[in-house]
């Protein structure tokens, strides 16, 4: 009679008790007067076993795909040991163990294949940027299997392996909004990957980034001054696509629209006036000329808009990348410090200012400068679409 059974491991610490957290779960297979013990690479707390059903408690995160692997593991051997019974073979633990190593290397298509097709396919639509990020995502992967031993497979992408992927970056020195950065590069190439057959483990859907992956920087570096972003408006930047990611990134400093609302702005539809009264209305004119340069500005791209917009079409992650491209050209280099987190340990980190920029500070800028110049609240929660009062009287404070 065979059977299987699942335990943690009872390991002693240094001081002679027996570990409780982040336990490896074992297999324990009994057939013909012999016991095989597996270690299935799971991890679990003993307050999250259920030591009478052996499995993971309903409420964990991941217990019904870890459950279901533990079931497919014991129905594996099981099988294993009937058909070695049928076809006349005595099996031992060395059978079982050869055996189930060349089931369970992949799951039918090797990960970093699939990760290489990935690329193949989909390079042509991409930026160097995201080009760059994913080959680097990659090269992460290996390094982490190659330096942890980690079988990296579809199979093997559950709580363990993201715990192990997590301490690897952390060990490695990389902040939190680094590792979720990859973390999310590594679940589009999943979801990709599942859409094309290749990956049947949905159990990455469900994980969580456990640690606080945020930057914070003063108010204070969260605009640009008036010299700055004049310094921005008049660079000379050679690459289109940079003088064009400055051209909306001022224009939305110099009337308050939101990145969506340049993006499909239609001048057929808003005139030029219609601006001229949106800044104007209710305060008798703004005294530093924003109307004038949003002005200027539209009149570089009245006569080349494409469409039914007036300014190229930027998504704003690719916006949020070329401003701070174009803010390096136009020398935004101020150091500024901003706090970023390691694990749960906070650090503070000098960078230039450039490095800060996007179209949240693009708002901030042209709040700033209209509380400066006398707009009245009310206007400015309307002229932004803004509902919360913090995210505007907080500039409203360093005004005084």
């Amino acid at each position: 009679m065979a059977s299987v059974k699942f335990y943690l491991e009872k390991r002693r610490d240094q001081n002679g008790r027996i570990k409780t957290r982040n336990v490896p779960v074992l297999l324990y297979f009994s057939y013909d007067g012999r016991r095989l013990q597996l270690n299935t690479g799971e991890k679990t707390d003993f307050e999250n076993w259920d030591f009478e059903s052996q499995k993971i408690r309903k409420e964990v995160s991941f217990s019904e795909q870890v459950n279901a692997y533990l079931g497919s593991l014991a129905g594996e051997i099981m099988d294993l040991y009937r058909e070695a019974r049928k076809a006349g073979i005595k099996p031992g633990n060395s059978y079982f163990r050869e055996q189930l190593k060349k089931k369970r290397t992949h799951s039918g298509v090797d990960f970093f294949d699939a990760f290489m097709k990935f690329i193949e396919k989909k390079n042509e639509n991409w930026s160097i940027y995201t080009f760059r990020k994913i080959k680097t995502n990659y090269r992460h992967l290996r390094d982490f299997a190659d330096n942890s031993g980690y079988v990296i497979d579809f199979n093997r992408i559950n709580e363990d392996f993201y715990r192990k992927y997590i301490d690897y970056f952390h060990h490695k020195g990389h902040t939190n909004a680094t590792i979720l950065k990859n973390l999310n590069v590594l679940k589009w190439f999943l979801n990709w990957s599942t859409q094309k057959g290749y990956n049947k483990n949905t159990c990455y859907r469900e994980f969580r980034f456990p640690w606080d992956s945020s930057y914070k920087a003063e108010p204070a570096d969260q605009y640009l001054e008036w010299d700055e972003l004049m310094s921005l408006y008049r660079a000379e930047i050679e690459e289109k696509y940079l003088y064009e990611a400055r051209d909306v990134f001022c224009f939305m400093c110099f009337t308050g629209l939101k990145h969506t609302q340049v993006r499909f702005l239609n001048m057929n539809h808003n005139s030029p006036n219609d601006i001229n009264l949106l800044q104007f209305q209710g305060n008798g004119g703004l005294s530093l000329g924003f109307y004038q340069h949003a002005q200027e500005i539209l009149g570089r791209y009245g006569e080349n808009s494409t469409g039914h917009r007036n300014f190229p079409s930027i998504s704003i992650v690719d916006m949020n990348k070329r401003i701070k491209a174009a803010g390096r050209v136009a020398g935004i280099n101020r150091p500024v410090k901003i706090q970023i987190v390691k694990g749960h340990e906070k650090l503070v980190k000098e960078i230039p200012k450039y490095q800060l920029l996007s179209t949240k500070v693009a708002r901030n800028t042209f709040i700033f400068h209209a509380f400066r110049a006398g707009l009245p609240l009310q206007s400015m929660m309307r002229l932004t679409g803004l509902k919360t009062l913090y995210s505007i009287t907080k500039f409203n404070a360093l005004c005084h």
